[in-house]
């Protein structure tokens, strides 16, 4: 068929009467067009000869069919705009003392993609957009036009700022050169329905092209009939056998597919008539996913069949009551490009079923089946290659191998592809970063450079990470980020040269010399309140009416930015604040950049600055792609992987306006064609998620430093602002000559030739309004012990002092005995009282593997809540705020887990969080719903009388306060005490074994016999032994182990696992029940809350005695 004949226009047709359908059929489509089921028929309405087969006359009756635009038939326009990018540097001059030359570097390609449901011109009047001090020696291929001048050709300012932020630098030459249309309509195309037939790639799994079929369109029944026939199974099985098999189940749906059996009434048979069915038989056309799957059911066989991103679509897993033959293999198959590729690697198999099986496990106490080993090491050949773009290598390497490879995709670009062993990657910064890093280069850029650097100065000279903070969703939702100054003051110059004004280094200075105090940090226990009249460490809103300082209007600001405003004498009103729970030295980075400067004089600006870029990420995009041959299927995946919220903001998407809907997919396509002329697509699929543990706050104070710079240089410099350019200002007029120089920090000047400036129209922010309230729905015990627990839809917390039944009323609870409820605590003690020999209760580090060093947790984990229905906690209040941190983004991806938690408020809190009252959060108060069971009758003893004396800082009953010696438990405030009283109980004349200490400031000499107590300080899960518990008997000893409930260990190891435990620590003793007697040494060191926590461990009164 011509290609004017395949590429026609088709003409309008307004009869059409599309009837929704779940499967669309050849036969539906003739109905819609009101066509007798006859190819002549389409043939004279679409205006074709009759050379045209009636192959290619159904595929443009389908195709005009889903172009004629209804309700039925939503549809987008993907489009892909294509350019250049060059930046600034800067040549030292030859002569001492001269100032250097700025010139272009090298373009750089760029590309974007966005979605629109408008129609936009293509092709693109080419043109370019200078953002740049330069005017003269410019690139002249493109007319030089403004951000407005370009808005008669890309109708969305937003398109046009995220293409030229695709560019790296400050400054910014860009050309806008493609734009290319891909119309997208929704097909009602599955892979489950797809025909397997014929095979015309090779796959980049090795493991699925060992088998071959005889190329005859069998490539089904054959791969079915070699499968059944392994290990000399099914012998008299033949391939007849299979299709008959197949035909049974192909038969059932042939008429949704091909309308063969379509009847014909008696106007279609009088005369001539082409019927428009393209097979005559089944086998002709191949067969489904889901035929093959039929088929294997029937032999007994388990199948299980993926797409080519090796995810599975289909399995024989689920159906109805069939056992399944044990001495058959399990088949698997991936379906793509219309053929079957089977996998003969019975080792690959077996894996592929393990990942399988365990994401779709409703087992939530398992989580080592499919774990990647720790010790994995990657040994794969990388070929690096200076390029932003892989498709032209890619399609060289098709036409000569016909593979198919596994590809990254960024944006439309193949950045990555592996085929067997070897990944090739794209870097289009190899070359300097082998300037920087010579022989030791791998692969890096400058924007990791700089974060690899600080990763590995800081435990040499810090001894610590860097600290992150760690926002709650109501905060991070309310703050914001700063960003770059961009803002033209005055359209209409008077003076033909203007003067520019650079601060050089900028970043680099604010960051080495930062000016505005410590960097502040933040936890999730962090909420936002109405301003208290007092500037602490933290950030404010504001209003103001100012634009000059407060160069972003009504925004948050750090506390020492405010203070610097005042003294300036410029006017605010501070609406809220936000306190923050920590700070970070101002100077933390001075002597890394420093480092850095030195290490990298030639390249530390980029990577200064691309390093607190990262500091301001507070999204991530992990993006995935393949290449799809078949279009029905690309749009399909496209539509599959859009998710609702994703859209279009503004009828267009761009990744400016998809980051604000902090979450979901995103998907496109973009065509590629093939060296023969024929078409493949590549999909790409973004998914999107908040970071809510980030470093904005210090890149936001970074960016308030260049504010301050840009206000004082404004100040120095004064004439008339024409123009402010991130670190730069441009001005006319009366304005002082001022010194400059090339240093970090310094100034630079540059004439500046300004014409026909564009002024963005910015609405300024209206009244901004917060709920910062914090209520409770409080539901008290009643008198007979009942609660109203059972009537609450929602989640709740439950209260209550020490012996007042909380655990006791979670386990009465009919949530505590569901299969799809898992049980947690913060500690192992706290894990003994909630768990029994019919339910497990884990650690909630363990169970989320969460790394209680930097709070960090595994996302693979999490996606195991999916099942899940309800989340019960114990001694909630003893987490951390790293662990409160974790619930709250469970909450926020799980919004319909019901969540049961109890505490007592009253308790000892974690370590350096003793100031978070978890009751006055806000983050805390939406994970329970705002629903409180509060307990007020103590079950335990008779001792609440004096808990509220404890409270109150009142003396207890004086015969609490009569000396004895220590007993067997004993309770104190440090660790030295701990040390002393443990001296004191062992016996060291009838011992069974003495070990000496080691170097530890909390070990000691120890003396054991069988009777000495012992805590366990150290998990160990090969031994099952858990840090805090007390479960443990001496049960030998002989001169090389120690034998501890059996188990051996050597005295180092015992050292290393166990104490002697006459007296412990309160934070040790919290969630226990003492139910003998016991003694609390160092009461006066003691405050409130440890005090209360040692005495309420007693069951009886008696049992207590404080020890002065």
């Amino acid at each position: 068929m011509e290609n004017k004949k395949l590429n026609m226009k088709l003409k309008s047709f307004v009869n059409i009467n599309k009837m929704p359908s779940k499967k669309l059929t050849l036969k539906q489509i003739y109905k819609d067009f009101g066509l007798r089921y006859d190819v002549r028929e389409a043939r004279k309405l679409l205006d074709l000869d009759k050379s045209v087969s009636k192959k290619e006359v159904n595929s443009l009756l389908r195709e005009y069919w889903y172009n004629i635009e209804d309700e039925t038939n939503p549809y987008v326009y993907v489009y892909t705009l294509s350019g250049t990018s060059r930046t600034t540097y800067e040549i030292k001059k030859k002569k001492f003392g001269g100032l250097p030359n700025v010139i272009l570097t090298q373009p750089q390609n760029i590309s974007l993609q966005f979605q629109s449901t408008s129609k936009i011109k293509v092709p693109l009047r080419k043109f370019a957009i200078n953002q740049t001090t330069l005017f003269e020696n410019l690139p002249n291929q493109f007319p030089i036009i403004s951000v407005e001048e370009a808005l008669n050709y890309l109708p969305n300012e937003s398109i046009i700022i995220a293409f030229i932020n695709k560019g790296t630098g400050s400054e910014r030459f860009t050309t806008f050169e493609y734009l290319t249309r891909q119309r997208v309509r929704k097909t009602q195309a599955d892979i489950r329905t797809t025909q397997m037939f014929k095979s015309y790639t090779l796959l980049p799994y090795r493991e699925f092209n060992g088998f071959k079929d005889s190329g005859k369109s069998m490539c089904v029944p054959e791969t079915i009939l070699h499968h059944l026939q392994l290990n000399n199974r099914n012998k008299k099985l033949k391939l007849n056998d299979v299709v008959d098999t197949l035909e049974t189940y192909a038969k059932e749906d042939i008429d949704i597919k091909y309308d063969i059996s379509y009847k014909f009434t008696e106007e279609e048979l009088v005369g001539e008539y082409e019927c428009p069915d393209e097979f005559t038989n089944v086998a002709e056309r191949g067969y489904t996913p889901e035929e093959l799957i039929k088929t294997l059911e029937e032999y007994n066989c388990r199948a299980r069949l993926l797409d080519v991103n090796l995810k599975e679509f289909i399995s024989t897993n689920n159906f109805d009551g069939k056992k399944f033959d044990k001495h058959l293999k399990s088949f698997l198959g991936i379906c793509y490009g219309n053929h079957l590729y089977y996998c003969d690697d019975e080792t690959f198999v077996k894996q592929i079923s393990a990942k399988m099986n365990y994401e779709k496990s409703d087992n939530f106490f398992e989580f080592d089946a499919y774990d990647k080993s720790k010790n994995y090491e990657d040994k794969r050949e990388y070929e690096i290659i200076e390029t932003p773009d892989l498709t032209d290598l890619y399609l060289d390497m098709f036409e000569k191998d016909n593979t198919l490879k596994k590809i990254r995709l960024q944006d439309g670009k193949i950045v990555s592809m592996t085929q067997d062993n070897k990944v090739i990657c794209a870097n289009p910064e190899k070359s300097m970063m082998k300037e920087i890093l010579g022989d030791t280069f791998k692969n890096e850029n400058t924007t990791i450079l700089g974060l690899l650097e600080l990763k590995e100065y800081l435990p040499q000279h810090s001894c610590e990470e860097l600290p992150m903070s760690n926002f709650n969703k109501e905060v991070f939702d309310a703050i914001s980020k700063h960003g770059n100054i961009v803002k033209t003051y005055k359209a209409q110059v008077e003076c033909k040269v203007q003067a520019h004004y650079d601060i050089n280094k900028c970043r680099t200075d604010c960051i080495m010399n930062n000016r505005l105090g410590d960097y502040e940090v933040y936890n999730v226990s962090c909420d936002i309140k109405p301003y208290s009249g007092r500037l602490q460490k933290g950030m404010y809103y504001i209003e103001t009416d100012d634009e000059d300082f407060f160069m972003r209007g009504n925004s948050w600001y750090s506390s020492d930015y405010l203070k610097y405003a005042k003294k300036e004498k410029i006017k605010f009103n501070v609406r809220y604040e936000l306190i923050a729970s920590s700070v970070l030295n101002h100077d933390y980075f001075k002597k890394f950049v420093i480092y850095i400067t030195e290490k990298y004089p030639n390249h530390y600006k980029h990577i200064v600055n691309k390093m607190i870029g990262m500091f301001g990420k507070t999204h991530s995009k992990v993006k995935s792609g393949y290449i799809e041959p078949d279009f029905d299927l690309a749009v399909a995946y496209f539509w599959d992987n859009n998710e609702e919220g994703i859209g279009f903001n503004g009828d267009v998407n761009v990744d400016k306006n998809i980051w604000k809907n902090l979450k979901g997919k995103n998907c496109n396509i973009d065509t590629m064609y093939l060296r023969d002329g024929t078409k493949h697509y590549k999909v790409e699929t973004t998914e999107y998620k908040t970071l809510y543990q980030n470093n904005m706050p210090i890149y936001n104070k970074i960016l308030e430093n260049e504010y301050i710079r840009l206000y004082e240089l404004k100040k120095r410099v004064g004439g008339t602002l024409i123009q402010i350019k991130t670190d730069a200002i441009i001005v006319e007029g009366d304005y002082n000559r001022i010194k400059c120089d090339n240093c970090i920090g310094g100034i630079k000047y540059e004439k500046y030739y300004a014409d026909n400036l564009y002024i963005k129209e910015e609405e300024r922010k209206n009244e901004y309004t917060l709920d910062t309230d914090i209520s409770w729905n409080i539901y008290k015990e009643n008198e007979d012990y009942t609660t109203k627990a059972n009537e609450i839809s929602g989640s709740y917390l439950i209260t209550g002092l020490a012996g007042y039944g909380k655990s006791h009323l979670v386990k009465s609870l009919p949530e505590y005995d569901l299969d799809t409820t898992i049980r947690l605590g913060f500690t192992n003690v706290s894990t003994e009282n909630l768990a029994d020999e019919d339910h497990i209760c884990n650690t909630l580090n363990s169970y989320f593997g969460i790394d209680f060093t930097n709070g960090k947790c595994s996302e693979k984990k999490m996606k195991k809540l999916r099942n899940v229905k309800c989340i019960i906690i114990t001694e909630i209040f003893m987490c951390p705020s790293y662990i409160m941190s974790y619930l709250d983004k469970i909450k926020i991806a799980f919004p319909d887990i019901k969540w049961i938690v109890e505490g007592d408020p009253e308790q000892l809190r974690p370590v350096k969080e003793e100031h978070i009252n978890w009751l006055n959060s806000k983050m805390f108060n939406k994970l329970c719903d705002g629903n409180l069971i509060k307990l007020v009758y103590n079950k335990r003893n008779d001792e609440t009388k004096n808990y509220h004396r404890i409270f109150k800082h009142q003396e207890l009953d004086k015969e609490r306060y009569t000396f004895r010696p220590p007993q067997r438990i004993n309770i104190c405030r440090t660790n030295q005490m701990r040390v002393k009283i443990n001296d004191m109980c062992m016996d060291k004349e009838n011992f069974c074994k003495f070990i000496e200490a080691g170097e530890g400031d909390k070990e000691q000499d120890i003396y054991l016999s069988f009777d000495t107590p012992i805590m366990c300080i150290k998990n160990n899960k090969k031994l099952n032994i858990k840090n805090g518990s007390m479960k443990f008997e001496l049960t030998n000893f002989d001169e090389k182990y120690v034998y501890v409930n059996d188990l051996q260990f050597t005295d180092a190891e015992f050292m290393k696992h166990f104490v002697v435990a006459y007296a412990m620590t309160n934070h040790k003793v919290q969630g226990i029940t003492i139910r003998q007697p016991y003694n609390i040494y160092e009461w006066n060191k003691m405050d409130t809350r440890a005090r209360y926590t040692a005495y309420s461990r007693t069951a009886d009164a008696e049992f207590v005695r404080i020890i002065n």
